[in-house]
Order: C-alpha cells, then sequence, then structure tokens
C-alpha cells in the first residue's frame, strides 16, 4: 500500500476504498506526512471535518511548513466554527515576501471570514508586488469579499489581462488561443466577440447576461462556445448569444471568456439584474416527471434542494448532512433532490430518499433547468445551481457561509444579481443549523 494508491481512489472518488487504506498504510507508518495529508482530504471529501482536522493537525506537528495542509485547516475549522484553532498556524506564515504566498495566505484567512485581516495581507502583497496580476487580481477578489465593490472590480480586472494569460494561462496559449487577441475592454463596435468557457457552467450562466451589454456597445456578434451539448438548450436562450460547439471555421476580432465579460462591462451596466433572462428548454421528459413529483407532493409545496459540489473550491460551502435533517420532517414540503456523487449515497444510505423525489444524478443542464422551472423554488448553496435556477427567475433560497464568494459582496439577505434570490447567511462561522432553521421559518412565511 503506497501514497500514491491512495492518492488515485481518492481522485478517482472511490473515498471508502481510499480511507481503509490510508489507515492500513497510518498503522504501518503513523508518521507518514502525506499519507495523514491525503487521509485528511479523503475525510473532508466525505465531510467528516472534525476527523480531517484531527489529521491535519497531527501532520502540522510533523511538518508545520506543509503548505496545503493549511488550505484543509482553514476549510475544516470553518465548517466547525473554530476559527481561533487556526489562527496560530497561519501567523506562522505571515513572514513570508513571495507574492504567491502571500495572496494565498491571504486566501485562507477569507475562509474564515476574516476579511480585514486578509484585506491587510493582501494590501501588503499588492504593493511589494505591483506587476504581478494575481496579487492584484487577489486583491481585487477579496475587496469585493469584504464588500468593496467598487475598488475591487478594477482589481479584479488584472483576472482578464493578457498578462494574466501569459502568465498564468500557457495551457490555452499551447492549444493555439492567440494572446493579442484577447479583449481588455477595447471598443466592440462592428466586431465579433467570441465568448470562451473559462471557469464553471455557474460562471458561464451568471455572466451571458453581460451579452446584452456587448450589442447596447456595438458587437456585431457574440459566439459562446460550449463544448458540452447537454446545456446548450438552455444558453441558446440567451439573447443575441450564437452557441457553437467548436470555434474552428469561425471568424472573430477577439476573445473574452465569462469573467472578463464581468470585469469590463459591470462598472459600465452594474449588475444587470434581471427577474429572468435565460428561459428553461421544452423537456417531455421533465414535465412527465414535475407531473409525477406534483402527484407524490399531493398539494405540499415542492422544492429543489442541493446542499453539496464536488468542485475543488466547494469544500467550504457544502453542508454536512445532519444539519440538514429538520428539513425532512416538515410537513408541508416536498423536496426534490438534485444532487450525485457522494453525497447522494450517503443521503440514499439514510432511508430519506423514500420522503422525496431523488433527480436522476446524470440529468443534463437542460433538463434539471426544465425541472426546476416547474416546482416551487429551490434551496441551495453556492453552486451551478444557484444561478441555473436564478436565471431562470425561479425562486431561490441560497444557503450560504460567512465567507462568501466574491461575486456575493458580502451581502447578508439581497441577491444583487438575481431578483428571486434570497441569501441564508450563516449567523456566525460554521452554524449552518441557523442557516436551515431560518430557511424552515421562510419556507413557512411563504405559504
Amino acid at each position: 500500500m503506497t501514497v500514491e494508491h491512495i492518492n488515485q481512489l481518492y481522485q478517482q472518488k472511490r473515498f471508502d476504498e481510499a480511507e481503509q487504506a490510508a489507515k492500513q498504510l497510518l498503522h504501518h507508518e503513523p508518521h507518514n506526512v502525506d499519507a495523514l495529508y491525503v487521509f485528511a482530504l479523503v475525510m473532508q471529501a466525505q465531510m467528516q471535518f472534525a476527523k480531517a482536522l484531527e489529521l491535519i493537525l497531527k501532520l502540522l506537528e510533523l511538518n508545520p511548513n506543509h503548505l496545503f495542509a493549511h488550505t484543509v485547516l482553514t476549510f475544516c475549522c470553518a465548517q466547525l466554527g473554530l476559527a481561533d484553532l487556526a489562527l496560530p498556524y497561519l501567523q506562522r506564515r505571515e513572514q513570508s515576501n513571495v507574492a504567491g504566498e502571500q495572496s494565498w495566505l491571504a486566501g485562507l484567512y477569507t475562509n474564515l471570514a476574516m476579511y480585514d485581516k486578509a484585506l491587510s495581507i493582501q494590501q501588503a502583497a499588492s504593493l511589494a508586488h505591483p506587476d504581478d496580476p494575481y496579487a492584484q487580481y487577489t486583491m481585487g477578489t477579496i475587496q469585493m469579499a469584504a464588500g468593496q465593490t467598487a475598488v475591487g472590480m478594477l482589481n479584479y480586472r488584472h483576472l482578464a489581462s493578457r498578462k494574466m494569460f501569459r502568465t498564468f494561462r500557457q495551457d490555452l496559449l499551447n492549444q493555439g488561443w492567440n494572446v493579442e487577441q484577447y479583449w481588455e475592454g477595447e471598443s466592440v463596435v462592428g466586431k465579433t466577440i467570441l465568448l470562451f468557457p473559462v471557469g464553471g457552467y455557474g460562471d458561464y450562466m451568471q455572466f451571458c447576461r453581460y451579452v446584452k451589454g456587448l450589442k447596447a456597445l456595438g458587437a456585431k456578434r457574440i459566439l459562446g462556445l460550449v463544448y458540452n451539448h447537454r446545456i446548450h438548450g438552455l444558453l441558446r436562450s440567451c439573447a443575441d448569444l450564437e452557441i457553437i460547439d467548436n470555434h474552428n471555421g469561425h471568424e472573430f476580432d477577439c476573445w473574452t471568456d465569462p469573467f472578463g465579460l464581468c470585469a469590463y462591462l459591470h462598472p459600465k451596466f452594474g449588475y444587470l439584474a434581471q427577474p429572468k433572462y435565460l428561459t428553461a428548454p421544452v423537456s417531455a421528459s421533465a414535465e412527465e416527471l414535475v407531473q409525477n413529483i406534483r402527484i407524490r407532493a399531493a398539494g405540499r409545496r415542492c422544492i429543489g434542494l442541493a446542499w453539496h459540489s464536488e468542485t475543488h473550491d466547494a469544500v467550504g460551502r457544502n453542508i454536512p448532512l445532519a444539519n440538514l435533517l429538520p428539513l425532512f420532517g416538515m410537513p408541508n414540503v416536498h423536496w426534490v433532490i438534485f444532487q450525485r456523487g457522494v453525497a447522494l449515497t450517503e443521503f440514499q444510505n439514510t432511508g430519506l430518499a423514500s420522503l422525496c423525489t431523488v433527480v436522476d444524478e446524470d440529468v443534463t443542464f437542460d433538463e434539471a433547468a426544465a425541472i426546476v422551472s416547474g416546482l416551487d423554488g429551490v434551496a441551495s448553496i453556492d453552486s451551478f445551481m444557484t444561478h441555473l435556477s436564478g436565471s431562470i427567475g425561479q425562486k431561490v433560497y441560497f444557503l450560504a457561509g460567512r465567507s462568501l464568494d466574491w461575486r456575493h459582496m458580502n451581502e447578508e439577505t439581497v441577491s444583487l444579481w438575481y431578483p428571486n434570490t434570497t441569501i441564508i447567511r450563516q449567523p456566525t462561522l460554521g452554524d449552518w443549523r441557523g442557516v436551515i432553521q431560518q430557511l424552515q421559518v421562510d419556507l413557512n412565511l411563504s405559504i
């Protein structure tokens, strides 16, 4: 048994096997730092944050300078409401003058919703490294996360710059993308712009709203490159966006990505908040499922629910299942589960699935949109589900931690992007029970 094998199991999401293998290896090699780290990742992926924290603390006793361990440390402390426990470990790292490490450290304080501390560290990094686009971009994200929208967006533009691509996105340049054609806010009058899919599908759904802004500025055509056909129907409903699945054979004057649209058009047009700017495609299978959901609900409200994402940066947003249990005792709600992977398996093992409707985990984005449009609302963590549901005008209860992604501008209850979305934020760090209690109150009041 080797660390490499355990890591392979972890990457394949075979968490039970990885856990057993890690235990076996650590039984023989209890001070194996690499094994401790991978084991902590496995526990974190299964939302067993107390166990993951225990492993990381042991690791840091053996190797206080293990950089990646600090990321797991802050995510676990945030989930458990133990910010003070992480501080001595972070403070030891504050002497570095390397721009990348300073930005990384500032991000760790952001994980703990300690925005003032994060701003202080990142301000020093930005001043010390004024030519580093990553340092300036990180400054912008932290400023916006702290609610400093205007100045934050100006610094955020460093992400959407040719310099950033030259420095940090050589992978795209190696694929033949011409960095000199990357759009940095120049005039688009009479031009054809290609929207490249950097980021996740939620980012594309959220920021395609700015296609309207490009058109208002005089753009001739906007081509939306989307490789995944499972979302084409939804995105084709975006006015003036021509969806293509391959850029070969298409001529365009410049290209950008969803974050570039936000960086350069938000200062001109604001949030472009609209009750609805995408339309769910017609789906016979989705319509049939919604009919069956309504029959099972027997007059109760039908609310979609998503509490976990397997993306690498979602650990701090995921809600441990135990906190959700009170929801399934609500007599006036029929829950429609949009979940997959380890979280779905854990849910099914509780026996609660018989009380709900569980949507197939292989459902397409187009089908999911059609199903959501037939429900009475959606409660979701910060994931593609919040953007999909918000963009088609559905009522959304956004279940949020104290540490919020920059795009939410440190708002407590109001979404600046989606008029029909209500943010329900942790009262204190790690307090998911408070979020669920407030969701119950809001649902009962809206009946």
